[in-house]
């Protein structure tokens, strides 16, 4: 009876040094796509724009609700002429609901929900693969 319990605390701590060990890769993953991609999902060059990060964010806010079992989407937006913006959402109890990034100094990084980082509409929906896969082609030049 005992070992079965064991064998269980075992299988939870590896899951959990498992997803913590994912995450680490994934931010690491993020520092570098913040270092290229910049702002925002441009289909046919990439620009300066007013939020560097916006890329590497919505995939973070996207992939952690995703985690925690909602559907995720990313929603880009036109900000300015030739600049897109790109946030993530989830649907949480049937409604889509912007995501952000906050920094606490207790909790560290945690991703919330939060209001639209720019008031214009937002003209396209992506889901988080078809994103990434968008952004990777735009990191080799296709």
């Amino acid at each position: 009876m005992a070992d079965n319990s064991v064998d269980n605390q075992d299988q939870i701590v590896n899951q959990r040094l498992t997803a913590v060990i994912l995450i680490g890769l994934f931010l690491l993953l993020l520092l570098i796509l913040i270092a290229i991609f910049g702002c925002a999902s441009l289909p046919v060059k990439h620009t300066a724009s007013y939020q560097p990060n916006c890329v590497a964010v919505s995939i973070m806010s996207a992939w952690t609700y995703q985690l925690k079992g909602h559907e995720t989407r990313i929603a880009i937006s036109n900000i300015a002429r030739g600049i897109d913006h790109a946030q993530a959402e989830a649907k949480i109890d049937g409604t889509w609901v912007p995501l952000t990034p906050l920094w606490n100094a207790q909790t560290g990084l945690t991703v919330e929900k939060w209001s639209r980082h720019f008031p214009a509409e937002p003209y396209r929906y992506l889901t988080l693969e078809e994103f990434i896969t968008e952004q990777g082609k735009i990191l080799r030049g296709e």
